[in-house]
């Protein structure tokens, strides 16, 4: 890694991810900073005040939902 020890993240969002995050700001928005969670079902604000997540969306698709696309649909 170049010149620093901590591991790369990405997070990848899409547009409406994006208009979403800015619709939403204020309301989660703890100082200023909203805080995200990012897990296997997607990314997550997290409410500052009452410690709830509220889903922001998900880029990518896991195997198993690509899976179950293909099925559906050949």
């Amino acid at each position: 890694m170049s010149g620093n020890d901590s591991p790369r993240f990405h997070l990848r969002l899409t547009l409406d991810m994006a208009e979403s995050l800015l619709e939403h700001f204020e309301r989660f928005a703890g100082d200023g900073v909203v805080t995200l969670e990012v897990n296997d079902a997607g990314i997550w604000f997290i409410d500052p005040v009452f410690d709830r997540v509220m889903f922001l969306g998900r880029a990518d698709l896991s195997d198993e939902q690509r899976a179950r696309i293909e099925a559906t649909y050949h």
